[in-house]
């Protein structure tokens, strides 16, 4: 009766088999023992079967003799009698436990037609990170593909024993999500130049201190990379929002805890090895825009926390603006309801960008804002990074543009509430105190600038109390309110 043919994922471990496996000898080598007077030990070869199902086999030497002249990388066998064993632990050559050791009775008989078309090649290929976890470990003996960017050579006409060759090569491309932190990265990864700002540190002469950057890759990951002041003048004719780049010799290492960018706990470094190369084609279609939104309860989770600089999507139903023509330090705008407290720099190009629109904003897109809870309300405040999209910019804008189109909230147009600009004048607290106590009611926005003049430590932590009570007086929307008295009109003391 004929034997029956079998893959090489039925094989199980000890004994004979004598069913058949149809399989490509992929590639094979001698193992010679160096310790021993270079004596040959046995010949490895590395089998694919129907499946792409490798398989590590072993001829011993004493057997070799058999089956040497038929050995060919790229033909295919038919193979029978051989016997199935437990790989060793270590430097392992397959993802299989499992090896083929021929006997005696193994026979091993070239195909010109298998039953099934066999695979050509296989390949176990590891990425960077992938490589960087299995090293030292003596584990696996994985394949690698990639760019040869450097060769350095000890060969010469007269052949030594410690003749070497040394190549460097450029990894595969890998994902965000592959990367660990520590150390340079060699791989390469295709991503998208989301958005990118500078930052400025303006306690010490507002240096610039550098760039920050949100990229993402083809799997929609987005990970924060930063390029410092010293080697910005390499890169900085290449950043353009919206393009693609290959990124590969960077260092990743950890994000800070607090104001993360982004839900990675990782940022990319560029160092003075990195390639940062502009994409035509890239591999995979590289998604167009990314965003973090969060709601109004996940606003509030974060708000004070300093932990995250998250996105938003709302409708705007109000603004704010102090700019004039005469720009100052205290520019700022207040947009309502999902945007609050845009300063400076920020606070004019919102103001200009609401100048110059043809029609009224009813959407606006806000990146990496910081949330804070202030007397019971929610205020969302600009950082260095926040971005601004207004309507149809982006397509996540254009998706709440026109759900709100069909569902038309009648909310009052935007931008002729900057037809008149808010009035800048100094007042002393006194002032500002009578005017709370006694104005009419109305709706008005103080920007009040303090001094320190002394710290008293003397009786430990100050704050606002009640004159009559001595109680902590709590902030509410327009007032501070001692909770004792119910009074809204408390005169507080230090």
């Amino acid at each position: 009766m004929a034997n029956t043919r079998v893959f090489f994922s039925d094989l199980k471990s000890g004994g004979k088999c004598s069913s058949v496996v149809e399989a490509r000898l992929l590639r094979y080598w001698e193992a010679w023992n160096v310790k021993r007077g270079s004596d040959l030990m046995w010949v490895d070869m590395l089998l694919i079967d129907v499946n792409s199902t490798i398989m590590q086999a072993t001829i011993y030497a004493n057997r070799l003799p058999r089956f040497r002249s038929k050995l060919a990388a790229g033909k295919m066998f038919s193979i029978s009698g051989f016997d199935v064993a437990q790989c060793a632990q270590n430097y392992r050559l397959t993802d299989s436990p499992l090896l083929l050791r021929f006997s005696d009775l193994t026979d091993f008989d070239e195909l010109a037609e298998p039953v099934s078309p066999l695979p050509q090649e296989g390949f176990r290929f590891r990425n960077h990170s992938e490589l960087a976890e299995l090293a030292n470990t003596n584990t696996q003996l994985p394949d690698i593909i990639g760019e040869i960017t450097a060769v350095k050579s000890t060969v010469n006409d007269s052949l030594g024993e410690k003749d070497r060759i040394m190549a460097t090569i450029k990894l595969d491309k890998v994902f965000f999500s592959d990367l660990k932190s520590g150390g340079k990265c060699s791989s390469v990864v295709e991503a998208r130049l989301l958005r990118y700002w500078e930052a400025w540190n303006v306690k010490r002469g507002s240096d610039l201190m550098w760039v920050d950057m949100l990229l993402i890759d083809v799997n929609s990951t987005i990970m924060q990379a930063t390029i410092y002041a010293n080697r910005l003048p390499r890169f900085r004719s290449k950043l353009a929002a919206g393009k693609m780049f290959s990124i590969s010799g960077f260092d990743v290492a950890q994000c800070a805890q607090n104001y993360r960018l982004t839900d990675s706990p990782l940022l990319l470094r560029f160092s003075d090895l990195t390639d940062f190369d502009e994409l035509a084609e890239p591999v995979s279609p590289l998604p167009q825009e990314g965003f973090r939104f969060r709601n109004h309860s996940e606003l509030a989770e974060l708000a004070n926390t300093n932990t995250q600089l998250p996105d938003i999507i709302g409708e705007i139903t109000a603004v704010k603006s102090t700019v004039n023509d005469s720009l100052g330090e205290k520019d700022r705008i207040m947009a309502t309801i999902k945007l609050d407290n845009l300063f400076d720099a920020q606070a004019v190009s919102f103001h200009k960008k609401l100048e110059d629109m043809n029609g009224d904003p009813r959407v606006i897109v806000a990146t990496s804002i910081n949330s804070k809870m202030v007397g019971g309300g929610l205020f969302l405040n600009a950082t260095s990074g926040t971005h601004i999209y207004f309507d149809k910019e982006t397509t996540a804008g254009e998706v709440y543009f026109y759900n709100l189109v069909a569902r038309d909230t009648g909310v009052p147009s935007v931008a002729p509430l900057l037809k008149g600009y808010a009035k800048v004048e100094t007042l002393t607290v006194a002032e500002l105190n009578n005017f709370i106590t006694s104005a009419t009611s109305q709706e008005i926005d103080f920007i009040c600038t303090g001094k320190v003049v002394r710290l008293d430590v003397d009786k430990g932590w100050c704050y606002v109390a009640c004159a009559k009570y001595s109680k902590k007086l709590q902030r509410t929307v327009s007032a501070l309110e001692c909770t004792r008295c119910n009074n809204t009109n408390a005169v507080g003391v230090l």
